[in-house]
């Protein structure tokens, strides 16, 4: 078994990494792997096998250097499931960034992306991205892509009733030939083994489903019922569903992925599964993109344990565990919700963008059912949209933000900037929702201009030293009032201390202040901060 050596030391220590695996915390799962010298095979710290000897387990942060090592991932546990981790990262950001475009499909050409466009869109060499491959992975670009190829098609293979040639399209291989020879060299096995290992029977081999299965896992809290209470108010009709509990379902149309996807709420197992429905359009699904959306748009990759932790920083016991940034289907949509929902409470913006789908929605009929995708960018730019109830003003911005998207399938959030009627509210909430920007505290959003209001008028506010604190303060429920919607701070929250660190602040201090001083306070989480604030107020307004 080959020893590839990767320069980026273990930051957790053995012997964290011993208890965690012994005792299966699933705090850790994702945060690093166990490999098993005397079986060649690396698993989850939650893996429910039983437990090897430690003088025979060696430990990585990322499932890649396990691989990049020799071992085979666990058929058990199943790896790639397993949410995403930072900290093997370290420093290298740009890492990160060219670790996920790998992964995705050009708008362009429905490929993935080839190193040199890779460096392009990151603005650095693909010299330099081979080198931090290297050092941080134990392999190149193209290999860590193979490796997750394969995971994805062991997960086909365990959960879906697709034949080998539609796993092979779908995991993005060009051949049933490329796909067979790859599972021996780097898994030991055939796509009929791994399916045979798993007990994994096709119920009809005749007539196969086109369905997509498979998990997508995170690391507890996770906030559940907040979530799906926050997509289930921001609903389109025909495009989306919730049942308010466990299951949410929206057509997707994205970078050629487009279809229906069904996502359900495992909380025993700290997963979702995933259904998803092809459209006819979708002949070469990229299911790798596919998975990483979902993970993009459920916020499964979040370290709510870490996040929590800074949050409670400043807003103590209330700060509430595990909530996360759900997506927008698209960016596209998060910018068109934000600027509907423009001085308008969130009733009248959901109404709003139900009535632009209604209008210029693509009609399809999945599973008996009646569903429709979001329009277009062509069809928003090129139509007249006095039905809508809003400022000609604003109907222009929509026009104009519609057609950078036809001149540039994938603007950059400083472009936004440049259309007229998009302002800093808008841009941080597109970003915030689109694009899963975690640093977007909404500075200039009414609920948090107001909350924060209602902290200073209601609260004692005291200097000491170089550190502000907003003592003990009470809201009653008539305090703040956004568009006839009570709002009002839990009784925890209202016997909250915050403390944020500060030089030459008086006494005096303004929402606005209070908000800056936040906003540097609590970096890189913003959005988190914003999220936290919304729940806050009563009925969860934002």
């Amino acid at each position: 078994m080959s020893n590839a050596s990767v320069s980026q030391p273990l930051t957790l220590s053995d012997t964290l990494c011993q208890r965690a695996r012994l005792s299966r915390d699933r705090r850790f799962d994702g945060k690093f792997y166990v490999a098993v010298v005397t079986t060649g095979i690396y698993c989850r710290p939650i893996c429910p096998a039983k437990a090897a000897n430690e003088a025979n387990v060696r430990y990585f942060l990322h499932a890649a250097n396990a691989a990049a090592a020799g071992f085979r991932p666990c058929l058990r546990c199943c790896p790639d499931a397993a949410p995403a981790s930072l900290r093997w990262l370290g420093s290298a950001k740009h890492l990160h960034q060219a670790s996920q475009l790998c992964l995705q499909v050009s708008p362009v050409t429905g490929a993935f992306y080839r190193m040199e466009e890779i460096a392009e869109q990151l603005g650095v060499t693909s010299h330099y991205i081979r080198q931090l491959s290297q050092q941080y992975l134990g392999m190149g670009l193209t290999q860590f892509r193979l490796h997750q190829q394969l995971l994805m098609a062991k997960q086909l293979l365990h959960r879906s009733d697709l034949t080998f040639e539609q796993v092979a399209v779908y995991s993005g291989f060009n051949s049933m030939r490329s796909f067979n020879d790859a599972c021996k060299t780097k898994l030991g096995k055939t796509p009929s083994d791994i399916r045979r290992a798993l007990n994994k029977h096709i119920s009809n081999p005749n007539n196969c489903s086109n369905l997509v299965q498979f998990h997508v896992g995170y690391r507890p809290p996770y906030d559940w019922q907040h979530a799906i209470s926050f997509l289930a108010k921001r609903c389109i009709s025909g495009m989306a569903r919730s049942d308010g509990i466990n299951r949410y379902t929206t057509t997707i149309d994205n970078n050629h992925i487009k279809g229906l996807v069904e996502i359900t709420h495992q909380g025993e197992q700290c997963r979702f599964a995933l259904k998803f429905w092809p459209h006819p359009d979708c002949d070469h699904l990229p299911v790798l993109a596919l998975h990483q959306w979902a993970r993009h748009f459920l916020d499964a990759d979040a370290d709510s344990h870490v996040i929590d932790e800074h949050l409670r920083q400043l807003l103590g016991h209330s700060a509430k565990p595990g909530l996360r940034l759900v997506q927008t289907v698209t960016p596209f949509e998060a910018l068109c919700r934000a600027v509907l929902g423009q001085q308008v409470t969130l009733s009248f913006g959901v109404k709003l963008i139900n009535l632009l789908v209604a209008k210029f929605a693509e009609p399809w009929q999945v599973n008996g059912e009646s569903y429709c995708f979001f329009p277009t960018p062509t069809a928003i730019a090129a139509s007249d949209l006095s039905f809508l109830p809003i400022p000609k003003a604003r109907q222009q911005s929509l026009q104009a933000l519609a057609q950078l998207w036809v001149d540039c399938p994938a603007p950059q959030a400083a472009d936004w900037l440049q259309v007229k009627g998009i302002g800093p509210w808008t841009c941080d909430y597109g970003a915030m929702r689109g694009l899963g920007d975690t640093d977007r505290f909404l500075v200039g959003d009414a609920v948090i201009k107001k909350y924060l209001a209602a902290l200073i008028n209601r609260g004692k506010m005291s200097v000491n030293g170089d550190s502000l604190h907003i003592g003990s303060f009470n809201i009653d429920h008539a305090a703040v009032e956004e568009d006839s919607t009570l709002l009002a701070a839990n009784n925890d929250a209202a016997m909250a201390m915050h403390k944020i660190d500060i030089h030459q602040v008086n006494a005096s201090i303004t929402p606005a202040e209070l908000s800056a001083l936040w906003q540097q306070q609590i970096r890189p989480w913003g959005s988190y901060l914003t999220h936290q604030i919304w729940a806050l107020a009563a009925g969860n307004v934002a």
